[in-house]
């Protein structure tokens, strides 16, 4: 087995990570957890934009919640 340092170890579990969990809905979570979303979402070509990464709160929570607020953009 080949050593790896700790920067180069990190990518190859995020790679086998990414092949081992394809279709499971993992991966926008894994993307938006490490900081990569938007950069990983461009690279494919696609348009994404910064208040994608949070989806919006239910108006029904807002309303029960009265401290609450909306993420932004939404």
């Amino acid at each position: 087995m080949t050593e790896l340092g700790q920067s180069a170890f990190r990518e190859a579990v995020w790679r086998e990570r990414h092949w081992e969990l394809a279709g499971e809905g993992k991966r926008w979570f894994d993307l938006k957890r490490t900081g990569r979303l938007l950069d990983e979402i461009r690279k494919d070509g696609k348009n994404i934009q910064e208040k994608n990464r949070l989806f919006p709160i239910p108006q029904i929570e807002l309303e029960l919640n009265s401290e609450w607020q909306q993420n932004p953009d939404y």
